[in-house]
């Protein structure tokens, strides 16, 4: 069932997906400058974008993905995604994280605040979860510093990714704002 808990900071709100964000998800997914950097392939049109929300809705899109708004503004900006990995979602033993932000709002530490508000939540919700996994485009220097800076190691690199780990330990605060 998709039904990821409303959370938020002190500029953004991260709540579920609504078939209304369609519009919002599509433009933003669709710029070729955001895109280049996806591990999947973006929205061709309105439809597209329709479609992979009903999927989402549907709960086949794994766990724990949030649509992202400023606190000022219903549309949506981003989405980040905590995803439960295991054999039985009652007893997860990995994680992973994704997230994406619109390029318009890229370098304002919003993802940043998204993760570390997502990490905090993953770590006192499922604190049994020994490590969390996340991936980026091997050329996307701005994500592969931020996973950094939340303690994830590279641990390899093939083709266009690269690979990282984090180990759950304590909650975890978000780094100093730039």
């Amino acid at each position: 069932m998709y039904n990821p808990p409303r959370l938020q900071t002190p500029r953004l709100n991260l709540r579920p997906f609504q078939l209304e964000d369609a519009t919002a998800l599509f433009d933003y997914a669709s710029d070729p400058e955001f895109s280049q950097y996806l591990n999947y392939d973006p929205p061709r049109c309105p439809e597209d974008a329709i479609a992979f929300l009903q999927l989402v809705l549907a709960g086949e899109m794994g766990t724990n993905l949030w649509a992202l708004t400023l606190t000022n503004s219903p549309t949506v900006i981003s989405a980040v995604q905590f995803n439960l990995e295991s054999p039985t979602l009652e007893s997860p033993t990995l994680a992973s994280l994704h997230y994406e932000i619109a390029r318009p709002l890229w370098n304002q530490g919003l993802a940043s605040e998204a993760i570390a508000t997502v990490l905090t939540w993953a770590k006192t919700t499922h604190p049994q979860i020994p490590e969390i996994h996340a991936d980026t485009h091997l050329e996307n220097t701005a994500s592969r510093k931020l996973l950094e800076k939340f303690h994830f190691h590279l641990t390899t690199t093939q083709d266009h990714t690269a690979f990282y780990i984090h180990r759950a330990i304590a909650p975890t605060s978000p780094p100093p704002h730039p």
